[in-house]
């Protein structure tokens, strides 16, 4: 039994269907491009809709979309936060819309052909291959361990056999790190044109938090009498992070200006300029460009490319050069594995290793 379904009933259906299986996938201009393809080619067609329900073969439907978001459910499950979710998204969209292949037909070929694209034509660092080895890794790692639907689980297909088994980490070229000079991070706070930037990077200096824990703090977070704050760093943890008397002095300066601002929610560094009526939380991007900006306009920091993390480097180099064990600058800088803290932040001094060849092998 049939019956003719309005047109933009169908396209409705459709465009429905497509924005909840299809989202990661297709992007809000597409979607709309799509739509208006619909109502062009199906103008002065007549549509007829079965009465009775009937469902494609499983073999036609790429279910990958469907999956893709199951896991990052799972993942939710598990208090990962929103940025990681997000690159996690971005990580293995680009994996399927390069292979154009379901999930469970992917093969070690497939994952190493997309690597090896991504590093010679994109040109990506062995740092960044890396960090999509271990999004592909975690999604398989989950896709092989969940049962199928016949089972109990989500999956209505796996692959034969896991596709990252004989995908490995890429071993890295150990470069010698920038750190930023005293000289440097003194040109840098004289650089500032306002009170705001002027306590963000006093805030980076003393604490060495990370860009996402910077732009997360809200008003309500600090202790400013006993020159703390409360951050919540990678995995959700809560630390304090204390500030310098330099820090305070600046940081009561923006403040304030910044309990005078109205209609600007409880977060610490906003906007200068209301977006839909409000003052906005600063965005790390907002505060990316202010840095660089800032280097861009001193000739005496031509050549730096200067970004947040710079910050975090230079606090625990400077806490090792005036005495701190691995121990105290560990914890300072929220690491979970002392091993963390030495390989990536403890930048090795030129100046100290000569003095030490001079004392002990000249």
């Amino acid at each position: 039994m049939q019956s003719a379904i309005n047109t933009d009933v169908f396209v409705m259906n459709v465009m429905d269907t497509l924005t909840s299986q299809m989202e990661m996938w297709a992007e809000q201009e597409r979607l709309k491009q799509i739509e208006a393809a619909l109502y062009m080619n199906l103008m002065n067609a007549t549509i007829l809709m079965n009465e009775q329900e009937e469902q494609l073969p499983a073999e036609w439907v790429d279910d990958t979309p469907r999956v893709v978001e199951t896991f990052l459910k799972c993942m939710q499950l598990e208090k990962r936060t929103e940025a990681t979710i997000t690159n996690y998204r971005g990580e293995l969209k680009c994996l399927f819309q390069f292979l154009r292949k379901n999930y469970a037909d992917v093969t070690t070929n497939d994952i190493k052909s997309y690597l090896y694209h991504k590093q010679y034509d994109d040109g990506n660092s062995e740092v960044t291959l890396n960090n999509k080895i271990h999004v592909f890794q975690s999604f398989y790692k989950w896709v092989m361990n969940e049962d199928l639907e016949e089972d109990g689980g989500f999956l209505r297909c796996k692959p034969k056999k896991d596709p990252m088994a004989k995908v490995h980490k890429i071993k890295a070229e150990k470069k010698v790190k920038i750190v930023l000079t005293d000289e440097q991070v003194e040109i840098i706070r004289c650089d500032c044109t306002n009170t705001r930037d002027r306590a963000i990077v006093e805030l980076l200096i003393a604490t060495g938090m990370r860009i996402s824990e910077l732009v997360g703090l809200d008003l309500d977070d600090l202790d400013i009498h006993s020159g703390k704050c409360i951050i919540y760093g990678k995995g959700r943890k809560e630390r304090p992070a204390f500030f310098t008397p330099r820090a305070i002095v600046h940081l009561k300066e923006y403040l304030e200006e910044r309990l005078r601002v109205p209609d600007s929610g409880e977060a610490l560094f906003v906007n200068f300029r209301k977006t839909g009526g409000v003052y906005t939380r600063l965005s790390d991007d907002s505060i990316r460009h202010m840095l660089k900006e800032l280097a861009k306009s001193d000739d005496r920091l031509t050549g730096l490319n200067l970004h947040p993390h710079m910050f975090r480097t230079y606090l625990a180099t400077y806490m090792a050069r005036h005495g701190a064990s691995l121990k105290d600058i560990q914890r300072i800088l929220g690491h979970s594995n002392p091993n963390t803290t030495m390989e990536c932040y403890l930048v090795e001094i030129i100046e100290e290793t000569q003095a030490a060849h001079s004392l002990y092998a000249a």
